[in-house]
């Protein structure tokens, strides 16, 4: 498969889409289609034809968001900064914090498929902003889903749940 993309995490993102849905959905990606003007953000494959809710499917999309996402967020659980307890630069500013994230529950490894029909794609650290301010002060881990959404489209679209972690400033 050819793709015409400058962003290298976007072509991660694409072979990691790609091997997903063959090892997951049992879906073969036939050919990629690039976004078809400037501006636009999503990309289309040609898939071996699969049945959705009775309905035949033989062309799917991605955001190039979630492409990026998929390019960049982890795997392995082992491999995000925290797990089992490691250093992480402050959002702001020059300060560390010492953070802990036990690795995901049973219902959150890569491959499973959650009660909401979403699959576990991969795992990021990451500093969320919290209901009492806009400045990002809340240490978390990212679980990045993918949840096929039928339709005019036919694409997949990327939800996270968040583990919020205790964080101590060194």
């Amino acid at each position: 498969m050819v793709v015409e993309e400058g962003k290298p995490t976007i072509l991660t993102g694409i072979e990691r889409f790609a091997s997903i849905l063959e090892q997951d959905f049992d879906i073969t990606i036939s050919d990629h289609v690039s976004p078809p003007r400037s501006g636009t953000s999503q990309h289309r494959f040609a898939v071996e034809s699969f049945t959705a809710d009775g309905e035949t499917i033989e062309s799917i999309a991605i955001n190039a968001d979630a492409l990026a996402t998929l390019g960049q967020c982890h795997r392995n659980p082992t491999d995000v900064p925290v797990y089992g307890g490691g250093v992480v630069d402050a959002p702001v500013g020059d300060g560390q914090y010492h953070c802990s994230w036990d690795g995901p529950d049973e219902d959150e490894e890569i491959g499973t498929v959650d009660k909401y029909g979403r699959i576990v794609v991969g795992y990021e650290f990451d500093w969320r902003s919290t209901v009492t301010g806009p400045k990002k002060d809340q240490a978390c881990v990212r679980v990045h889903h993918l949840r096929f959404k039928g339709g005019i489209q036919n694409e997949f679209v990327r939800d996270d749940s968040v583990t919020d972690l205790e964080s101590t400033e060194i």
